[in-house]
């Protein structure tokens, strides 16, 4: 295989692509069943949610992956992501909708105390 020179996402997404393919192809009756039940579990989904969904399903998208599970948690109930208050979680501070209010300053960013 040759690769020209591409960025550095570019040649992580070639390789999990790659790594999926074969994972694929040792097993093609697993991706077939796995395959169907997404496509179960995607039609319980509100209609708004189902390409993050997906996204997060098919492509291997952790962005897209941590919006799914965070709203799925939350009973796809977007708002409710906001007011988490499962502080153990380890996605806890990778919530996503979060204003900007709820983020830590900038390190830059300089505080008066009274």
């Amino acid at each position: 295989m040759i690769i020209k020179q591409t960025g550095e996402k570019s040649l992580k997404n070639l390789m999990r692509k790659q790594v999926m393919k074969t994972a694929n192809l040792q097993n093609p009756q697993m991706e077939l069943l796995r395959k169907q039940k997404i496509a179960a579990r995607a039609a319980e989904i509100p209609k708004k949610y189902r390409k993050i969904y997906k996204n997060a399903a098919e492509r291997l998208n952790k962005s897209a992956a941590i919006n799914a599970f965070c709203l799925e948690c939350v009973c796809w109930q977007k708002n409710e992501i906001i007011n988490c208050s499962c502080l153990a979680c380890p996605l806890f501070g990778l919530r996503p909708y979060t204003k900007e209010t709820n983020k830590e300053p900038k390190k830059n960013a300089t505080t008066k105390i009274h």
